[in-house]
């Protein structure tokens, strides 16, 4: 799970360094900072290679596992309207 993560991050920094270097390069005279383009693409990347690659073994299993464990608790309804109420739950 660790490696795919891993390699996600790689292709955001190469990515966003790239589109960094070839906007500055290219678009010099553009009153726009470098930075924005770098982070934009880079978004982009992550999400593509999110979308383009495999879930790991066992990972639907354990996604579950928290929902169950957390998801259920903290989202309770009456808790969620005493807290939009602006209530707390030790009142």
């Amino acid at each position: 799970m660790r490696g795919r993560a891993t390699d996600g991050f790689l292709y955001l920094l190469l990515a966003g360094f790239v589109s960094t270097v070839l906007w500055f390069v290219l678009f010099e005279e553009v009153n726009l900072c470098e930075m924005l383009p770098g982070f934009v693409v880079g978004f982009l990347v992550t999400i593509g290679v999110s979308l383009f690659t495999e879930a790991p073994e066992g990972a639907a299993e354990e996604h579950e596992a928290v929902w169950r464990a957390v998801g259920k608790a903290s989202w309770d309804s009456s808790e969620s309207n005493n807290c939009l109420r602006g209530h707390h739950l030790e009142d």
